[in-house]
């Protein structure tokens, strides 16, 4: 036999060593499943508590007033359990503290967004309806997205309707779509019979009426104040604007009746300067006569 024969055979015989204790294809396959899947456990398994890890310390970085510390780990607990039982939570308290810590109001509102979108039918969607819709209004002057949040958060049960109303009519008012703005202070009136916000409203309407040019619909809106609601502090504001409407109308003498009534009431320094003005008038038409 020769050398390189030899040599093939011991090749061949070893290829048939090795195929012998190595398992089959299908048993590799199945292996690796397995340790994949004992893996994807393990990571799983982690998720929750690195969740409440980076959760428990954005609370203590919170407490020691350590607010962007805070902010990562809320960040960093949603991210690493997005599912988890407290990724709403962390994500609502990150954005509460970049609006009402940080003045980072833009991300702030990024982040109530994602609770909205990301975790709906959690109870802190409606919390995080509510400052989005705030924020937008209030702190980065953007109306129209402020009325989307503020109409969306209105089809939730909650107790204050008919302050997000007023917030939809305030909107509508900053807009400058001024009739849709009238209409919502008058569903509010129509659909809160108690609410403490009714004398602000209808006061509301008369100002409104009066910016469209219609007098006498905010001569009587103004009237409407008076005698509803005539210990709000807007039936000394409406009381002026009657006054003004009177005087146009050449109503002097009821002008100022209604004036030397709000003496009591009101600013004495502007009553009396009114007065003033009104019994000059009325001196004026006198010596024409």
């Amino acid at each position: 036999m020769s050398m390189q024969k030899l040599q093939r055979d011991l090749k061949r015989e070893a290829r048939r060593f090795r195929n012998r204790n190595k398992p089959p294809r299908h048993r590799r396959l199945l292996l690796g499943l397995l340790v994949g899947i004992l893996a994807l456990g393990l990571f799983l398994g982690h998720r929750p508590i690195l969740e409440q890890y980076y959760f428990d310390r954005g609370e203590r970085a919170f407490a020691a007033a350590e607010h962007q510390q805070a902010v990562d780990s809320f960040l960093l607990a949603r991210h690493h359990n997005p599912d988890g039982e407290k990724a709403a939570a962390a994500l609502l308290l990150a954005a509460d503290i970049e609006n009402l810590k940080l003045g980072q109001f833009r991300e702030a509102l990024r982040h109530y967004l994602l609770v909205i979108r990301d975790y709906s039918e959690h109870p802190e969607a409606k919390s995080a309806l509510r400052q989005a819709a705030t924020l937008s209004q209030e702190r980065l002057g953007e109306p129209l997205e402020a009325l989307m949040l503020w109409q969306m958060l209105l089809t939730h049960a909650i107790s204050d309707g008919d302050r997000v109303q007023r917030r939809i009519a305030d909107c509508y008012f900053r807009l400058e779509n001024f009739s849709q703005a009238r209409i919502e202070f008058e569903s509010l009136l129509l659909n809160y019979p108690e609410s403490p916000l009714r004398a602000l409203a209808q006061f509301r309407i008369g100002e409104i009426h009066a910016i469209m040019a219609e007098e006498a619909e905010a001569f009587q809106a103004m009237v409407a104040v008076r005698e509803q609601w005539p210990d709000s502090r807007y039936a000394v504001e409406a009381g002026f604007s009657i006054a003004k409407y009177l005087e146009r109308q050449g109503r002097l003498q009821e002008a100022e009746q209604l004036l030397l009534e709000l003496r009591e009431k009101a600013d004495s320094a502007l009553v009396e300067q009114r007065l003033k003005q009104v019994r000059t008038r009325i001196a004026e038409k006198k010596k024409a006569i």
